[in-house]
């Protein structure tokens, strides 16, 4: 991490609303109220080009998956993952296409495993990470990421 510290690397979360059609990305931890709510970070991706290009343009070099427990609802499973942005992109794709593998063992009548049952959760959420940047560093390279793409938009 540059300029290191006893700080937390710095973290997105990336919520799914239409698997990659549609992803809001929320920069996490470590960046003061203040400097969040006048300067604000993040914003709306569309499409796997769209959250690789993300992922490789602010540094991501590790994915956080997260599901709630659907036997705890307050409980929640992490795994943590080192990857290349491409393999980032091929395991968020591998969890989309578990949740059709699962629909289609419903239709089909098979017994669904406890992956499958995962698979079919409502909310869909990643969080991922660059063990490289601060978290300020981090919502800084975000929100300029994003003022770039707006830009370019016209």
């Amino acid at each position: 991490m540059r300029g290191a510290t006893n700080e937390q690397p710095f973290r997105v979360h990336l919520i799914f609303y239409d698997e990659l059609k549609s992803v809001q990305v929320v920069p996490l931890g470590g960046v003061p109220s203040a400097i969040a709510n006048n300067e604000g970070a993040g914003g709306m991706l569309h499409g796997s080009d769209d959250v690789a290009s993300f992922i490789a343009g602010i540094e991501i070099d590790s994915i956080v998956q997260t599901r709630q427990l659907a036997d705890q609802p307050l409980t929640f499973e992490r795994v943590f993952h080192l990857r290349a942005p491409s393999q980032i992109i091929s395991e968020i794709e591998r969890r989309f296409e578990a949740r059709w593998e699962a629909d289609v063992k419903i239709l089909e009548g098979e017994p669904l495993t406890e992956g499958d049952t995962a698979a079919l959760s409502y909310f869909e959420d990643i969080v991922l990470g660059s063990t490289r940047l601060r978290p300020i560093e981090g919502f800084h390279l975000t929100r300029e990421w994003f003022a770039r793409r707006q830009r370019s938009a016209g």
